[in-house]
């Protein structure tokens, strides 16, 4: 609907614009009037254009193309993570995160928010606890439920900080694009290079459990006396 409103409207910018001695796509339409957005004080009523028309109906027929037909792959994101590492233990904590995401311009941004949000919870829960343990012989799980399943808990939450940059580079004509996915893998970076910012030691391999963390650093130190 919006692009068939769009075609129509040029289409009245065409008729217009001779009177105005102008190009279509410098007029504006505002207040009943159409005016060339250089100089508003040319300007021709709407309804002066409209008896250009060569009949009394414009029909115009437009579709949408869809997304990935027209996505645009410069759309940005980046990731800050804030973490606390208790070496004598292991365990690992998120105190912030902070997401920053052009998604072209939002529809609803408190859903857009709480999408991102979403994807960071996911994220961290990925980097800390979660981890498939697959009988590999018959390809079932062998921890299929929450309790043998660890998932991030309402204790483990961290101060959640979404920024939504707004740009109409989506690529398509409502400037519109998905979010969340987006969000969730880049959390795991960021945490990962958060511990390795407070700690020293790289950690390749997830979940980043306590275990994990006391070996990377036993190895580290055992590195560091050879």
């Amino acid at each position: 609907m919006r692009l068939a409103a769009h075609e129509a409207r040029m289409r009245i910018a065409a008729l217009a614009a001779p009177l105005l001695q102008a190009n279509p796509d410098e007029l504006q339409f505002a207040d009943g009037k159409i005016t060339v957005a250089a100089n508003p004080d040319r300007k021709v009523s709407f309804r002066e254009a409209a008896q250009k028309m060569p009949g009394e109906i414009i029909t115009c027929l437009a579709d949408r193309k869809r997304q990935f037909e027209t996505f645009r792959q410069d759309l940005a994101a980046t990731q800050f993570a804030e973490v606390e590492v208790d070496v004598e233990t292991g365990v690992i904590r998120v105190l912030k995160m902070v997401a920053v995401n052009n998604c072209g311009i939002p529809i609803n941004p408190l859903t857009a928010e709480n999408q991102v949000i979403g994807a960071q919870i996911q994220g961290v829960s990925w980097a800390l606890f979660e981890h498939r343990t697959l009988d590999r012989n018959v390809g079932s799980m062998v921890n299929p439920n929450l309790e043998a399943y660890k998932i991030l808990r309402p204790a483990d939450m961290f101060e959640a900080v979404p920024i939504l940059t707004e740009g109409a580079n989506a690529g398509n004509n409502t400037s519109a694009t998905g979010i969340a996915e987006p969000v969730f893998v880049p959390t795991l970076a960021a945490v990962a290079n958060a511990v390795f910012n407070a700690t020293g030691v790289r950690l390749r391999q997830l979940p980043m459990t306590p275990d994990r963390v006391l070996a990377a650093l036993a190895e580290a130190q055992k590195g560091g006396r050879s």
